[in-house]
């Protein structure tokens, strides 16, 4: 299933053969680094990512919002030169939709930096949250990205989403 899912993804942006691929991610899962924590993952980015920087695919699939992460991630790779495929899966809508407590602005760039009680307004607004991040993260840092998929689960608590990173 997974080399089936890289070769679509390699087609869809015209590879011709699937390059070598790191995966960063927070799912056990044999082709990746696993981490069980966002602490380890962050202190990994910090420390190690340099070495893995000719990645051509990652999927932050945290236990929840890989916002910090990702925010993280792409102060790291600015002078990345070639283009990548990022994934992500954020399940951070069960929180929005159970009007739990959130820190938008610390996940998402959005609104003032204090934890509030989430309302019936941030859930449905959680689809823009992601992509807003993505696209500030990108043309903060000089790049640019294409949607390759885009998924709401069955719930609507968790967003998949897939994108084409490339710099400007």
């Amino acid at each position: 299933m997974f080399e089936k899912r890289l070769k679509e993804l390699s087609k869809k942006i015209g590879e011709k053969q699937i390059r070598k691929f790191y995966i960063l991610t927070h799912e056990k899962h044999f082709r990746e680094i696993y981490f069980q924590n966002n602490k380890k993952a962050i202190n990994f980015l910090k420390e190690h990512l340099s070495e893995f920087i000719n990645f051509d695919f990652i999927d932050f699939d945290d236990e929840g919002c890989p916002g910090k992460e990702m925010q993280l991630f792409f102060s790291l790779i600015k002078n990345k030169k070639e283009h990548f495929i990022l994934c992500l899966t954020d399940g951070m809508g069960l929180n929005l939709k159970s009007r739990g407590k959130v820190n938008l602005f610390d996940k998402y760039l959005v609104g003032n930096d204090e934890t509030v009680k989430a309302s019936e307004i941030n859930y449905r607004d959680f689809d823009q949250y992601v992509q807003n991040l993505i696209d500030k993260l990108c043309k903060t840092n000089g790049f640019k990205n294409n949607v390759i998929n885009w998924y709401r689960g069955a719930e609507g608590n968790v967003i998949y989403s897939c994108y084409e990173i490339t710099q400007i």
